[in-house]
């Protein structure tokens, strides 16, 4: 047998080997893989008829919801430094952005005076932390991915966003307290974007706050909560003699997340959905609403306008359905001027507050409202929190700032005949001091939309509107001083 013979042979069984070995390792991924499906199906089953941790209990559930409504008007910085201040023994905080540099030295005084202060900020939001906190002796924590943004998932490029924003002061104590919201504790946040904080002592509730602080000081945040074995999205639901609270935590994994627990009140819901939204550009919520206007159900969702106009929105996507929706801040951009001057407030006069709400209100019974931007980082990558009740006192909260904003937005809206250029307006009883306001609503990279042309509404004069102002985002509003009297899309 020559060398070269012998090189062959030894070169086939080294290829006979390599196969058996390539069939064997196909054999145990295909099994593992078999393997983690059936434990995935196992742990979808879980949704939505378990909680992690379920309690009754024979007293009500008490709470109170705070809105910020009002363009310069802070309705939150108050409440959250007397709930600071008060804390005796510990604070823990998780938060998205923080800012409010009279915060940030009652939380260094607090530090000082022997309080245990616990900041768990994200990573992506390091640069401007360093300037928050680099004259104290707090040491915040910091999670998540270090990359910016990803604008078409709402998530870090390489990794997740912790997007939290609630505080923790004494929760093991009797005097323990939980402020959770979607309001971030900055300057302009707090002082002009829409927004909501619920303040509670529950103990209940609380815990459930506590324990996934815990997770996200342990570097256990984003999907390696997923993977840890010891998380839930749906951590706790307490049934009081009120009505039920459920607590929900991002991530979600499949349908373990509070998308489908969204998705679940839409095709349940009987007569009404109404919705403020910040950035929502998820297609199932958007088929799942649809579907729900073929029902009967009135749909109608407020969302900002910073993000009505892109071209992942909703908003984009339900044009000539029987989704009722406007943009948020059209309004007062509008009459601005006024509302407040930003001139005084240092502010450039291009600066677009948020509409910064993420809530579902379902036949007017029950709330789902929390941090999470209905997205795909917001629901599946982003650390988030989130409720979902029936309890009336706060179901009746929301809806009332719901109808409130919507008011404010929306006031009347009125019928109009587009004919090439003229504008008729039809059955008004509008008088001669009266405005017409053209506004076109812009998508980003745009922070604010324009006033195209402007021109009081007299019964003897057309009124011819520019070509230039008749665009697919076009709005009309019909103005009485600073008073909004009525408004209309030109889609409409």
């Amino acid at each position: 047998m020559s060398f070269i013979q012998f090189s062959k042979n030894k070169i086939n069984k080294r290829k006979k080997i390599l196969k058996k070995v390539f069939v064997w390792f196909f054999v145990v991924i295909s099994f593992l893989f078999f393997i983690s499906l059936l434990l995935s199906d196992s742990f979808l089953e879980e949704y939505p008829h378990s909680a992690k941790t379920e309690e009754h209990f024979s007293y009500d559930f008490f709470g109170d919801i705070y809105f910020n409504d009002m363009d310069g008007f802070d309705a939150y910085s108050q409440l959250t430094y007397d709930v600071i201040n008060s804390a005796s023994d510990s604070i823990h905080m998780a938060m998205y952005s923080i800012s409010d540099q009279n915060i940030v030295q009652l939380l260094n005084k607090k530090k000082q005076a022997g309080v245990d202060v616990q900041i768990i900020i994200p990573k992506s939001k390091g640069v401007q932390h360093e300037y928050t906190f680099g004259l104290t002796d707090l040491e915040p924590i910091e999670v998540g991915s270090i990359s910016s943004q990803n604008e078409s998932t709402d998530s870090g490029m390489n990794g997740e966003l912790m997007h939290h924003k609630f505080i923790l002061v004494d929760a093991d104590t009797d005097n323990r307290q939980l402020l959770f919201g979607s309001s971030n504790l900055t300057y302009l946040q707090q002082k002009f974007d829409s927004s909501f904080q619920l303040y509670t002592r529950d103990a209940f509730m609380i815990h459930s706050f506590f324990e996934e602080f815990k997770l996200l000081k342990r570097d256990i945040n984003g999907l390696k909560k997923i993977r840890s074995g010891v998380f839930q999205p749906f951590t706790s639901k307490g049934i009081y003699s009120n009505g039920f609270m459920e607590t929900w935590f991002g991530p979600g994994f499949q349908k373990n997340s509070i998308k489908e627990r969204i998705l679940k009140d839409i095709e349940e819901a009987k007569h009404s959905i109404d919705i403020i939204g910040w950035r929502i550009n998820d297609i199932d919520i958007l088929n799942a609403l649809v579907r729900s206007t073929k029902r009967g159900v009135g749909v109608r969702i407020l969302v900002d306008d910073y993000y009505m106009w892109d071209e992942l929105s909703v908003s984009q996507r339900t044009i000539n359905s029987n989704v009722i929706q406007v943009a948020s801040d059209s309004y007062m951009h509008v009459i601005k001027d006024n509302i407040i001057n930003f001139n005084e407030e240092n502010i450039s006069d291009n600066f677009n507050p948020f509409l910064h709400h993420h809530v579902i209100i379902i036949d007017d019974t029950n709330l789902i409202a929390g941090s999470n931007n209905w997205t795909q980082g917001g629901f599946f990558y982003n650390d988030e929190s989130i409720i979902v009740t029936n309890i009336d006192a706060l179901v009746t909260e929301y809806r009332e700032e719901f109808d409130y904003l919507y008011n404010l937005l929306v006031a009347d809206t009125f019928n109009f005949n587009l004919d090439n250029n003229k504008l008729e307006i039809l059955n008004s009883e509008y008088s001669d001091t009266s405005s017409l306001v053209v506004y076109i609503e812009k998508s980003k990279p745009h922070w604010e939309g324009e006033i195209c042309y402007q021109t009081f509404i007299n019964q003897n004069i057309e009124i011819i509107i520019p070509d230039i102002c008749i665009t697919d985002t076009t709005r009309f509003f019909i103005t009485e001083g600073d008073t909004l009297k009525a408004s209309a899309y030109i889609y409409e």
